[in-house]
C-alpha cells in the first residue's frame, strides 16, 4: 500500500512540476500566409533544416527573441524582427505570427493568434453579452452542459503588480434555453426605418416643426452619428441643426465619433457651443 501511495505521489509531483514549468515558458508558431517556404533562425540559431510553410518552437523561457527568416525564393527578402513571447505584464503565451513575403519591415510578421499559457479566472456572470446589430440589448445566455466562455477552470494567475484584473460578481443569467433579452432603452434604427423617418421629416415644411419631429424620434430610438448627420442636412437653418445635435447626442450609439457633426454647423460660435455641450455631458 505504501508503495502505491509513493508512486501516486511521484506521478502527481511529476505532473505538477511539468505544469509549473509550462507556465513559465511559451510557444511560438510562424505560418506563411502566401505559401513562401522559409527557414527560421532564433537568436542566430537555425531551427528547421528543410524549408517549411510553418515552423513551431515550444518551451521558450525568455520573454522575447531575435527572429530571422530566410525565404527560399530569391526575390523574397530576408527578415529580422524582435518577437515578443510574453505579454506586457510578463505572462508567457502560445503565440502564432502570420508571415508574408510581400510585407516589409515590422509589418512582415503580424500576430495571428494568442493563447495565454497561464489560466485567467473570469466570472462569466460578469460578462455583458450582445447580439450583433442590437447594441444596448442585454442578452443573458443560458449555458446548460456546454461551453461557458471565460469559464473559471484553472486557478487565477498570481499577482504581478498591476496584473490583469479578474472578473467581479455580477447578475447571472436565468433565462430559458438560449437566454433572454432585456428590453433596451431605445432600439437601433434600421436603414429601412431611417429612410421612412427621413422621408417624413423632409415632407415637413417648417424647420421648427421638423425639429420637434426629429427630436421626438431621438427620444424613442438610437441613431448612429452618420444617421444624425444625414437627418441634420434636412434643416434649412444652422441653429436648428445645433438643437437637434444636442438632443441626439444623449442617445447616439457612437458618441466617440460625434465630433464629426461639428463641420455641419455654419458658425464657429455654434461649433463651440456644441463642443462645450459634449464636454459637459461626456458619455
Amino acid at each position: 500500500m505504501k508503495h502505491i501511495i509513493t508512486i501516486a505521489v511521484l506521478i502527481l509531483s511529476c505532473f505538477l512540476g511539468k505544469a509549473n514549468a509550462q507556465a513559465r515558458s511559451g510557444h511560438l508558431s510562424i505560418v506563411s500566409e502566401d505559401n513562401e517556404p522559409f527557414y527560421l533562425y532564433i537568436n542566430g540559431i537555425k531551427y528547421n533544416s528543410q524549408a517549411s510553410l510553418m515552423v513551431r518552437v515550444e518551451d521558450l523561457n525568455v520573454p522575447d527573441i531575435n527572429c530571422r527568416i530566410e525565404f527560399v525564393s530569391r526575390r523574397a527578402p530576408v527578415l529580422v524582427n524582435s518577437l515578443a513571447i510574453a505579454d506586457e505584464q510578463g505572462y508567457m503565451q502560445d503565440i502564432t505570427y502570420a508571415l508574408s513575403s510581400s510585407r516589409r519591415g515590422a509589418n512582415a510578421l503580424v500576430v495571428y493568434q494568442v493563447i495565454p499559457m497561464e489560466p485567467i479566472q473570469v466570472n462569466q456572470n460578469a460578462a455583458q453579452t450582445f447580439r450583433y446589430g442590437n447594441p444596448r440589448v442585454g442578452y443573458q445566455p443560458n449555458y446548460q452542459g456546454g461551453f461557458r466562455p471565460g469559464g473559471t477552470t484553472g486557478g487565477p494567475r498570481g499577482g504581478r503588480g498591476g496584473g490583469r484584473p479578474g472578473g467581479h460578481d455580477g447578475p447571472g443569467g436565468h433565462g430559458g434555453p438560449g437566454g433572454h433579452e432585456v428590453i433596451p432603452s431605445c432600439p437601433m434604427v434600421s436603414p429601412t426605418e431611417l429612410n421612412a423617418i427621413r422621408s417624413q421629416a423632409n415632407g415637413i415644411a417648417m424647420d421648427k416643426e421638423k425639429l420637434t419631429f426629429l427630436q421626438m424620434m431621438t427620444k424613442e430610438r438610437c441613431f448612429t452619428t452618420d444617421q444624425v448627420v444625414m437627418l441634420s442636412q434636412l434643416f434649412s437653418f444652422s441653429a436648428n441643426k445645433l438643437s437637434f445635435f444636442k438632443e441626439a447626442y444623449r442617445t447616439v450609439l457612437d458618441p466617440q465619433l460625434y465630433y464629426t457633426t461639428l463641420k455641419e454647423l455654419s458658425f464657429s460660435s455654434e461649433r463651440n457651443e456644441l463642443s462645450n455641450f459634449m464636454n459637459q455631458n461626456k458619455r
